[in-house]
């Protein structure tokens, strides 16, 4: 449903599904892998250019910076959820193609030119991250001609060699995605791109940065939500904006004749803002404690290493290791929590299944399947019943019922449930246990809807529905959960009589 060139994401995906199955360990470790990977090439390439600076202590800033992109909460959704692979692969070639053109500045091996387009061409058809590149490549080579005071003549090898080839191909792969979808967006579509007004696209990077330099997605809901209500005033977009562009003016003023630590900043601060501009049209994620983390890993990868620059200029050593540490004690805190809710919602996911009560013959309508954990995957409610097609590709023996997902919900703890009253002699009204946790359907808020087995009737989105029967109840096995506990609608239970 998804309108994008992801071929090769799409092939790539189906050979590790071909080789790993659907065996969680083997794509747990392969993602870890991929972001352990991923971590090391932006160490080396940073290493390397700060040693290109001249800048002191480069490889224990390049390490710090890729230390903290491995233990932040907002790359847990990407290295746990099997969903989000292709955006590891996507950062995996961006900085495969940056480490090989920083060599290139060094050796002029024409080796890392053809590695380099080669790659990019592959990227063309994977998650629109690689739109970044040939501007990543403009502005190192900017940054060795100008800051570093590299031959002209390099400058120009990886402008031939590089920046153009990439930036036709990049031309290219636009005009073929209009010739097959009629469009120019891609991924998030025009439409979302039009019907946003300009401070939702310029409030975006504020709230990323609350996000990450405050852990503002951690912070009691209320907090976050007047930070994100002010982030959209014109006085927070002003002086926000403001400070951006005095930043931005002094680097192009002064660039040339900073020292090496303002350089490798201002290198880094660019990057930066270059992965900003391209998430600023996409959807920012304010609920929850994890959901649409994704959308931020490529800007992660840059913010990180900013932080532990900042942080190194800092006068007193004391104060630059008090500073450091609490940072890292505060990230890993919260991804530890995370990592707990991940492990919660499979918890409760593997016990559904293993306890699924004997179906006999029957329709089987489950009636709360929970949707998320304050964010984590779960089980979304579907028409094509995505608890039928989870159950028969990883247990046995396999579901042939018809076996339908009612609604959804969202669970903010594990004992989170609903309950059921009979109102009527085919009738069951759903009530969920506690409030803030919707009923969802198709990854949307309930509506009604009807087959040709039942009808929905949803009476408040937030609470109740009501599900109607179309055949009578004996042909039917009604459950509700209630934490990982399956309950089954007792028909005889007189009406009102509540049921948990």
């Amino acid at each position: 449903g998804i309108r994008s060139l992801y071929q090769f994401t799409q092939f790539s995906t189906y050979v590790l599904y071909l080789i790993l199955g659907a065996h969680e360990w083997a794509w747990h470790i392969l993602h870890i892998s991929l972001q352990a990977t991923n971590a090391y090439l932006l160490y080396t390439l940073f290493r390397n250019i700060f040693e290109d600076t001249k800048l002191k202590n480069a490889a224990v800033i390049a390490f710090g910076g890729s230390m903290l992109f491995c233990i932040s909460p907002y790359i847990s959704e990407v290295v746990v959820w099997e969903a989000a692979f292709h955006y590891l692969q996507g950062l995996l070639f961006i900085v495969l193609i940056l480490n090989w053109v920083q060599r290139y500045h060094n050796t002029q091996k024409r080796s890392y030119i053809w590695w380099s387009c080669t790659i990019y061409f592959i990227s063309t058809f994977t998650l629109e991250i690689f739109y970044l590149v040939p501007w990543f490549i403009l502005t190192m080579a900017l940054y060795y001609r100008i800051g570093l005071q590299y031959d002209k003549a390099v400058f120009k090898k990886v402008m031939l060699f590089f920046f153009l080839p990439m930036l036709a191909m990049f031309a290219g792969h636009l005009v073929l995605y209009h010739a097959v979808y009629g469009e120019w967006v891609a991924h998030i579509g025009e439409k979302t791109v039009m019907t946003q007004d300009v401070s939702s696209f310029l409030c975006k990077p504020l709230k990323y940065f609350f996000h990450i330099f405050f852990l503002g997605r951690f912070l009691p809901f209320e907090v976050r939500k007047h930070a994100y209500l002010f982030s959209e005033t014109n006085a927070a977009l002003t002086v926000f904006y403001t400070i951006i562009s005095i930043i931005s003016l002094y680097i192009l003023l002064f660039f040339k004749k900073m020292r090496p630590e303002g350089k490798a900043i201002s290198l880094v601060f660019v990057w930066m803002w270059l992965v900003l501009a391209l998430l600023s049209p996409t959807w920012f994620m304010d609920i929850y404690l994890l959901v649409g983390d994704r959308y931020s890993y490529a800007f992660d990868a840059f913010v990180y290493l900013f932080i532990v620059l900042a942080i190194s200029r800092v006068p007193m050593k004391a104060l630059r290791i008090g500073i450091l540490a609490v940072f890292i004690l505060a990230n890993l805190r919260y991804t530890i929590q995370l990592n707990r809710y991940w492990m919660k919602s499979t918890r409760i996911l593997n016990k559904m299944h293993h306890t699924l009560p004997p179906l006999g013959d029957k329709i089987v309508m489950i009636l709360n399947l929970p949707q998320c954990m304050q964010g984590v995957p779960m089980i979304t409610s579907t028409v094509e019943g995505r608890f039928k097609l989870r159950h028969n590709m990883l247990y046995k023996p396999q579901l042939n019922n018809k076996v339908y997902d009612v609604e959804g919900y969202n669970m903010n703890t594990p004992t989170d449930g609903a309950h059921v009253q009979v109102v009527g002699d085919k009738t069951l009204r759903v009530t969920l246990n506690q409030w803030g946790t919707w009923w969802m359907y198709d990854a949307h808020g309930a509506l009604d809807y009807e087959n040709e087995d039942y009808a929905v009737h949803v009476i408040d989105a937030g609470h109740v529905y009501d599900v109607t029967l179309k055949k009578d109840v004996q042909q039917y096995l009604v459950l509700f959960l209630n934490g990982d506990q399956w309950k089954i609608a007792d028909w005889s239970k007189p009406p009102y009589f509540e049921q948990y």
